[in-house]
């Protein structure tokens, strides 16, 4: 079985903070990100419960993700 998501930025010493305090974690990890919710009035998530990871996937079948949650933000900005 295998997950396929696209990339996250998040490491596995950050699963205790994620849950507790995910927009430290967001800061941290990915400002922009944090900065493209502010921007549209999105919530900033106060815990993160789960993170799929891909590498598996990537591993067994050259798998990479073409989107994110950067293609997200770019596609909320235009509309999309």
């Amino acid at each position: 079985m295998f997950n396929m998501s696209g990339p996250h930025p998040f490491r596995r010493e950050d699963c205790l903070a994620r849950y507790g305090d995910a927009g430290t974690v967001i800061a941290d990890r990915v400002p922009d990100v944090l900065a493209g919710f502010r921007d549209r009035g999105w919530s900033v998530p106060d815990h993160l419960d789960r993170v799929y990871d891909s590498t598996a996937a990537a591993n067994a079948f050259g798998y990479r993700p073409e989107h994110g949650v950067r293609q997200l933000l770019r596609d909320a900005g235009d509309g999309q």
